[in-house]
C-alpha cells in the first residue's frame, strides 16, 4: 500500500472520535499498525481488500422464503411485504478503510435505502437486521435525524442480531421498536478517541520530526509529540460534545429524558437481552423470525418479479450471488 494511503487511513482511525466498542477499536488499531509496519497479518486479516469488498456485496438469503432485491444501492432481503435491511459491520459515513478492511455499513447509504423502502408500495414494514459494534461518529447524528424524520411513516423494527452497539444503537434507536435476540448484546452508549504517540520510537530511531505551522493549536495532537494537557482537554471536550449529541439523539428517539439515557441504558455497557429490556435499551426479547411472523411477512405470496441484482458488482460477486439465488 502506498504511503499516502496509509496516511489517509491513519487520519480515519486516529483523527476523529468513534462511537464503537473498545474491543473492536483495539482490534482495528492492532491490525492497522501491523499492516503499516509491514508485519504479517493473521490468517483472518489476510483477506484482501478486493475479496472483502466482494464479500460485503453479497447478502445470502438467510431467511426462509426471502428474495433478494436492492434499495438505495444496498442488497436487502424481502419476505412477502416485509423488507429486511442489514446494518452490519463497522459503521462509517461513507465507504472507507473500515468498510474495506473489516466489512461495514455506510450510514448515509443506509438512510437512502430505508427511505426508498418507506416509499415502496410493495413494502408494508421494514426490519433492520443489526449486527454492528458501531463505528465513526462522522455522519451518524445527521443520519439519525433523517431516520427519525421518517419514523412512523412505515412500521420499522430494529433487531439486535446479535450486536447493536454504540453508533449502531444510535441509529437503531430511531426505529419504532427495538427487539433483542436472546444471545444479543445491546447498548454501549459512549464515545472514545485514540491518540498515537511515536515520540519515543522516533527518538530511539534517531528521527526528529518538525512541524512548521501557523495557528497555536494547528498541530495539536500530532503523533510525533506527547499529548499535552491542553491537547488532552481539547480531545476530551470533543468526545464529550459527541457524547452529548449521542445522548440527546437517543433520548429524543426513544421518548425518554436525557438523564434516563445517561444514568440508565447500560451506562456505556453493552448488555444482554433481558437486561437490555429492563434498562430500556430494547422493548422486548425475540428472534428475527418471530419479528417477521408478527409483522405478517409470511401471509400471502411473495411479490412477483425477478430478483434484482445490484449494479456494479464484480464478476466474481455476480457468480456467487447467482449460486445462492438459483
Amino acid at each position: 500500500m502506498k504511503d499516502f494511503a496509509l496516511l489517509n487511513l491513519a487520519q480515519t482511525l486516529y483523527g476523529q472520535p468513534h462511537a464503537i466498542t473498545l474491543d473492536k477499536l483495539r482490534q482495528i488499531v492492532a491490525a492497522f499498525e501491523r499492516r503499516r509496519a509491514g508485519l504479517a497479518l493473521s490468517a483472518e486479516e489476510q483477506i484482501s481488500f478486493e475479496d472483502a469488498r466482494e464479500n460485503n456485496e453479497i447478502i445470502r438469503a438467510s431467511v426462509v422464503g426471502a428474495k433478494l432485491r436492492t434499495a438505495g444501492g444496498m442488497t436487502v432481503q424481502q419476505v412477502g411485504k416485509v423488507a429486511i435491511l442489514p446494518m452490519q459491520g463497522t459503521i462509517t459515513q461513507r465507504a472507507s478503510f473500515f468498510t474495506s478492511f473489516s466489512g461495514g455499513c455506510s450510514a448515509e447509504q443506509f438512510a437512502m435505502a430505508h427511505e426508498e423502502l418507506v416509499n415502496d408500495g410493495s413494502v408494508k414494514a421494514i426490519v433492520w437486521d443489526v449486527d454492528s459494534p458501531g463505528g465513526s461518529v462522522a455522519g451518524v447524528p445527521e443520519t439519525a435525524s433523517k431516520l427519525l424524520a421518517m419514523k412512523g411513516q412505515k412500521k420499522t423494527v430494529a433487531v439486535s442480531n446479535t450486536t447493536m452497539a454504540s453508533a449502531a444503537y444510535w441509529l437503531a434507536s430511531n426505529a419504532d421498536e427495538i427487539v433483542a435476540t436472546p444471545s444479543s448484546l445491546t447498548g454501549s452508549i459512549g464515545v472514545l478517541a485514540v491518540h498515537e504517540d511515536y515520540s519515543q520510537q522516533n527518538a530511539a530511531a534517531g528521527v526528529a520530526v518538525n512541524y512548521i505551522h501557523a495557528g497555536k493549536y494547528k498541530v495539536e495532537g500530532n503523533p510525533d509529540q506527547p499529548l499535552t494537557d491542553d491537547g488532552r482537554a481539547a480531545l476530551q471536550q470533543t468526545v464529550d460534545d459527541y457524547y452529548n449529541l449521542f445522548v440527546k439523539g437517543v433520548a429524543k428517539a426513544r421518548g425518554v429524558t436525557e438523564n434516563k439515557v445517561r444514568s440508565g441504558y447500560g451506562e456505556g455497557r453493552a448488555i444482554t437481552a433481558d437486561r437490555a429490556v429492563e434498562a430500556g435499551l430494547a422493548d422486548r426479547v425475540g428472534t428475527l423470525e418471530s419479528v417477521l411472523k408478527k409483522l405478517g411477512a409470511y401471509e400471502g405470496s411473495a411479490p412477483a418479479g425477478a430478483i434484482l441484482l445490484p449494479g456494479g458488482l464484480s464478476a466474481k460477486a455476480r457468480l456467487l450471488l447467482a449460486e445462492v439465488t438459483d
